[in-house]
């Protein structure tokens, strides 16, 4: 089991990460990536993987899908220590919980109070991110969620599940799912470092890479255009690359041509007035091979 966090550049201070100045983390993802997933084929050269952290639910299901049966490993990033914290927590609960408690925690049907919560995931969790959500929310006998609502620490509308909640959490779509996530766990590195560095210090390369959608806007990333460079070099040979855009899949189709990445799947996210009303996001998610290779 990997457990703890890798800090290769520098360490977690679990005193400032729930800080008020500090950059908020979100707990549920806001994209749907279940169709996306269930929709790909099963990808047997994917050895090595890298996605963007967030929360950790697109890592976590990853893991619990069948796309890569012979998956040694996968990276998931972030530069935001709270987000690292989170991540490190929701691993740690998933390693602890059934499926059925795991379900209703999650899925905002009750569940555990966050002292409870942070008791139960105690063996697992690493002394940074515990020290990090007892500080970051105060209130140990009020519901998790709530109680990390309240903190506003937390981006206020990722702690809540949003309707058909398990599009957005696949890995707890089923038993099945569940139990898959939770036996691969082992596979699963947490890192304290950005996407720049996650890829660019991976010498052997990864054969598949997430971005979610920090190409969409210099908000989220600085400098897109290294970015992508730098991931199109870490791909190895017939590696793929996906990403989540909202409304941008035509020059994101073009933009990564010039990088030697050709367009083989595509889920277009559709905007509608009832879904707009119901807080879903319309993103599509994009995979691109490399070299054109499918």
């Amino acid at each position: 089991m990997t457990d703890g966090l890798f800090q290769p550049r520098r360490r977690i201070d679990p005193q400032a990460a729930p800080a008020a100045q500090a950059p908020p983390a979100y707990f549920f993802t806001n994209e749907r990536p279940r169709a996306f997933l269930s929709g790909l084929p099963v990808m047997p050269r994917v050895r090595r993987a890298l996605c963007i952290g967030g929360g950790g639910d697109f890592a976590f299901s990853l893991l619990a899908s069948r796309v890569f049966p012979g998956l040694e490993g996968l990276a998931a990033c972030d530069n935001r220590p709270l987000a690292v914290a989170t991540m490190d927590f929701k691993r740690a609960l998933i390693r602890a919980l059934p499926f059925d408690a795991a379900a209703r925690l999650f899925g905002g049907r009750g569940g555990l109070r966050l002292g409870e919560a942070l008791e139960r995931a105690r063996p697992f969790l690493s002394s940074e991110s515990r020290a990090a959500f007892a500080r970051g929310a105060d209130d140990l006998q009020a519901l998790l969620l709530d109680a990390l609502r309240a903190s506003g620490r937390w981006v206020a509308g990722s702690l809540r599940p949003r309707h058909g909640w398990v599009d957005y959490l696949p890995y707890l779509s089923s038993a099945d799912a569940y139990g898959r996530l939770q036996r691969r766990l082992p596979l699963l590195d947490i890192r304290f470092e950005s996407l720049e560095d996650a890829l660019g210090g991976r010498a052997a390369g990864v054969d598949f890479a997430y971005l979610s959608n920090v190409l969409d806007d210099r908000t989220y990333c600085a400098d897109p255009d290294r970015l992508l460079e730098t991931a199109a070099e870490a791909l190895g040979r017939g590696g793929a690359l996906c990403l989540a855009t909202q409304g941008r899949t035509a020059p994101m189709t073009a933009w990564m041509a010039s990088h030697g990445l050709r367009l083989i799947r595509a889920e277009q996210g559709r905007f509608g007035f009832v879904s707009a009303l119901q807080g879903h996001y319309a993103y599509s998610f994009l995979l691109f091979a490399k070299d054109g290779r499918g």
